[in-house]
């Protein structure tokens, strides 16, 4: 009895069924089980990237939105005075608007390149800044050479950024319309043991009542991000950064 059959690359003709070469079925069938592991290869790695595409415009976790309150070496949890800014960026007027829960009071500073305004503000529990393109009133906020455009780049959001550029980089937005886009992100900031201890601290020190330690360790934050597009390029994006027990 002869098969067909292939020693090494090439085509050998017919050989005996007792040869030990590869026969033409078992070839066919060791073919069609490549093409089904490479098809299933194929799937997984279109899966994949897939995946990988979504993820990158996923919003992120609540706590990693914590990046977004750095700007110029200060970070809005730790509640800067205005004092604190004019150590590293110079004097400036502050400005300040209601009383109470809507007391809100504002400094101002230039970039040093003077293509950008940013101004530092925060209320009665809401520490936050603006950022944004310079206008004719803004004569009374004094040039900082600190303030470099690296420096209010904020975790990559620079004004000019493209729209589709800013919501791949924070997250889908919560609301959007052709000009503005809003985030807000929300989780409870639990207090380590050395935090409490400050806390509790920096509580008595000024004035609070003693109370249970365990009172003051769990916080809940809510950061939030309002940005401007004209033309579909950023213009103005504010951060807001509010803590409450």
């Amino acid at each position: 009895m002869f098969m067909w059959g292939w020693r090494g690359r090439g085509y050998i003709g017919p050989e005996s069924a007792n040869s030990g070469h590869i026969r033409l079925p078992s070839l066919f069938s060791m073919l069609d089980q490549s093409k089904g592991y490479l098809v299933s290869i194929m799937i997984k790695l279109l899966y994949a990237t897939l995946l990988a595409l979504m993820c990158s415009y996923a919003s992120a976790a609540p706590q990693d939105a914590e990046r977004f309150t750095h700007i110029a070496g200060f970070n809005l949890e730790e509640l800067y005075s205005f004092d604190d800014l004019a150590g590293k960026f110079g004097k400036s007027k502050i400005d300040s608007s209601g009383d109470a829960s809507n007391y809100e009071a504002r400094v101002c500073y230039k970039a040093s390149d003077g293509k950008a305004i940013i101004i530092f503000f925060h209320g009665e529990v809401d520490w936050g800044f603006t950022i944004r393109k310079p206008i004719k009133s803004d004569s009374q906020c004094p040039k900082s050479n600190a303030l470099t455009p690296s420096k209010i780049n904020v975790a990559g959001i620079s004004l000019g950024m493209g729209k589709s550029e800013y919501i791949k980089l924070v997250g889908k937005p919560q609301s959007s319309n052709a000009e503005h886009i809003k985030h807000e992100f929300q989780y409870v900031h639990t207090l380590t043991d050395q935090e409490l201890k400050e806390m509790r601290e920096k509580s008595l020190k000024n004035g609070y009542k003693e109370n249970s330690p365990e009172e003051w360790r769990k916080w809940d934050v809510i950061i939030s991000l309002d940005a401007t597009f004209e033309e579909n390029h950023l213009t103005a994006i504010t951060i807001y950064r509010v803590e409450t027990n």
